[in-house]
């Protein structure tokens, strides 16, 4: 970095620093200390209209696909040869709000003779996605994921890459709770998330531009859609999937953005012999540690969490990851035109990603007195939409 884009950085930190408690008064209108939580109660799930048995169509279409909200299915498939392929439909062109229909499908695609490829297919700007609000079936164009019992039939066709997955539910579907994070003192905002696939068996087919290549692997499917842009109410997040032993691990850390307290709002799903233990979001304990300023991004990571569960039964579990390495470091910023890029750096933005590796530990403890650890590597993200260089005091709600 030269001298000049030094002091460029230097003026802009310090300049933000002023602007960005200005911006968010204006766009919060004043608005503070705010509650968030994860729907619980009897009266979250019968507003949502939906019951604690999972139902087919609550991987259907859930917003009306335009403007005021967002919603993507999300398809990934981890192959025997070491490639990875991850597919995701979208209601819009993204996470855009405010802005019209525009059905979008991306696929990334990673090889394992180490060749990436990212391609984008949009349907119509203004039409509406077409998807069966009965069941998941959504299409675009000659794309597709479509449920079929217990399977899903993924496609995506632009005339140069064409991926045909066959992806067999190896775990039942799962959300925590009603799977919405409700925010306001009405709850009236929101972001939800349903796990159709915690873990798949994965048959594809990927042809590039006439090269065919056959799969075989593990993957996962899941569904999120909000009504409210995913920046304004979440500051950061820890997210990974592992398999460590005979288990099979989801884990989150979510804090909210600032005017909602920085409520942690914690998710755990431990699966084990093709059954998930039931496990309470609110009775779950995160702990964090090893904390320091990430050289490329200039915000706080932490490479020590730990997350801890004690059943019903009284086994307690332990779920740890330790970063060793980063995989991927980028500024969200990177993929937007110049234009909103500069409005973007202009309105003090900063949105950083970080994809880690590294080890995660599971360690179960009977009440009988008996221990099991195990330990495998892992792969983790933090995506950090809010611009604290520091740690911010979080909140975590009593049980």
């Amino acid at each position: 970095m030269s001298v000049t884009s030094v002091g460029c950085s230097v003026v802009h930190s310090a300049v933000c620093a002023v602007v960005r408690p200005l911006i968010k008064y204006i766009t919060t209108g004043g608005a503070r200390d705010e509650p968030a939580r994860l729907g619980t109660t009897p009266a979250d799930y019968a507003r949502l209209g939906i019951t604690r048995e999972i139902q087919i169509w609550e991987d259907a279409l859930r917003t009306t696909g335009d403007s005021g909200s967002y919603e993507w299915w999300y398809a990934d498939g981890e192959f025997e040869d070491g490639s990875k392929v991850v597919v995701v439909f979208f209601t819009k062109n993204r996470f855009d709000v405010p802005g019209p229909a525009h059905p979008t499908v991306i696929i990334d695609i990673d090889l394992a003779n180490g060749e990436s490829l990212y391609r984008t297919h949009h349907g119509p700007k203004g039409s509406v996605i077409q998807a069966s609000k009965r069941i998941c079936d959504v299409r675009v164009d000659g794309c597709h994921i479509r449920a079929v019992g217990d399977t899903y039939e993924v496609v995506y066709d632009d005339g140069v890459v064409r991926y045909e997955a066959t992806m067999e539910s190896l775990l039942p579907a799962h959300r925590p709770e009603t799977g919405y994070s409700l925010f306001g003192p009405r709850g009236d905002r929101f972001f939800a998330w349903f796990i159709a696939q915690p873990l798949a068996e994965v048959h594809a087919t990927l042809t590039i531009e006439g090269r065919e290549h056959a799969l075989i692997g593990k993957g996962y499917h899941d569904h999120n859609w909000g009504n409210v842009g995913i920046q304004e109410v979440m500051n950061h997040w820890y997210w990974g999937r592992a398999k460590v032993g005979p288990y099979h691990l989801i884990f989150a850390d979510i804090i909210a953005e600032e005017r909602y307290r920085y409520t942690r709002m914690p998710a755990l799903y431990i699966a084990r012999d093709g059954a998930a233990i039931p496990i309470t979001p609110g009775k779950i304990h995160v702990r964090r540690s090893h904390t320091h300023i990430h050289p490329e991004t200039g915000k706080f990571f932490d490479d020590v969490i730990v997350w801890s569960y004690t059943s019903d039964d009284g086994t307690e579990y332990e779920i740890e990851i330790d970063r060793q390495a980063d995989l991927t470091v980028a500024s969200l910023l990177d993929d937007l035109p110049p234009l909103q890029r500069m409005l973007a750096q202009l309105a003090c933005a900063d949105p950083t990603y970080i994809r880690a590796t590294g080890d995660v530990f599971v360690t179960v403890r009977y009440v009988d007195g008996s221990t099991e650890a195990y330990r495998d590597k892992g792969i983790w993200e933090q995506m950090f939409l809010g611009s604290e260089e520091e740690p911010p005091p979080i909140y975590t709600p009593p049980v």
